[in-house]
This record gives structure tokens, C-alpha cells and sequence, in this order.
């Protein structure tokens, strides 16, 4: 049995896009009021931003950002990294990628953590996103909200 090689698998797909693009137009057509964000397993760009390996490239990215960009999607949610950040790209309109941490890895760089996210929308837009840090406790065995996380 033949597996196809990771760099596969972390590709924007014409085909895929097309089919974002289509159903993104169809949900603003249909819910007038309703805010639009996307969400992908690998983050857009994150290599280029943290000065990481290609092992999180997402290939593609730019035609991605691209089509968000002329859909006025402006937050993209994504994993894979197992690092929490945040960072913006685009040029005219931006687009903010919020890059999820782990939540179940052990031998994670980083603490296990659950960042879970308050999305505020004000007319049919994203206005803020606020954000609470759960950190694992081991000691406890349980989530606790972190006061001074960034």
C-alpha cells in the first residue's frame, strides 16, 4: 500500500479552494448577517514567520491568503504546529491566522494548553476575539484558567 508523502497532504488544492471560495459565497448570500472565518490544519506562511523548517509549510499559501483576501475572510483558525500564535498577513486587507497550541501533546516545546476563543461579532463582521488560557496542571490533573497569559 502506497502513502502518499506529507507534502501531499499539506497542499491548497485548486479544486479544494474553488469549493471554499463557492461555499463561502453561498453562506454570505444566505445569512446576511452572518461572519465568515476558515479554518485549515496548516497554518498559512507559519514557517516564514517563526523561521521554522519546511515540515510546516503550508504549500500554497499565497493563493489561500489571496482568496480570503477577496472574500473579506479575515481570521483563519489552524493547528499542526502545536504552538500557539498569532500573526497577520496580506497586503490591502488583512488576514489574521491564529495558530492553535496543543492540548494533548506530552512532549510538546510547549505547556499543554486549551486556548479557547470568545469571537465578538458586530454587523455581520469579526470585531475582537478574546482569548482564555486553560494550562494542564499535572499535579492536579485538570485545565486552569492562566490570569496573566498573552
Amino acid at each position: 500500500m502506497h502513502t502518499p508523502d506529507l507534502i501531499i497532504t499539506r497542499k491548497v488544492y485548486n479544486e479544494s479552494l474553488n469549493n471554499l471560495k463557492d461555499k463561502t459565497e453561498e453562506i454570505i448570500k444566505k445569512y446576511k448577517s452572518c461572519a465568515v472565518l476558515w479554518t485549515v490544519h496548516f497554518a498559512p506562511k507559519f514557517e516564514t514567520q517563526f523561521n521554522l523548517d519546511d515540515a510546516m509549510t503550508l504549500i500554497g499559501s499565497d493563493s489561500l491568503i489571496k482568496m480570503a483576501q477577496s472574500l473579506g475572510v479575515e481570521h483563519i483558525f489552524c493547528g499542526h504546529t502545536h504552538l500557539n500564535r498569532f500573526y497577520t498577513l496580506g497586503e490591502d486587507v488583512r488576514v489574521h491566522i491564529h495558530c492553535a497550541g496543543t492540548s494533548t501533546c506530552t512532549s510538546s516545546r510547549e505547556d499543554t494548553t486549551i486556548h479557547l476563543r470568545n469571537i465578538m461579532i458586530e454587523n455581520n463582521q469579526i470585531s475582537d476575539i478574546e482569548i482564555d488560557h486553560f494550562k494542564y496542571i499535572e499535579s492536579d490533573n485538570s485545565f486552569q484558567l492562566e490570569i496573566n497569559a498573552q
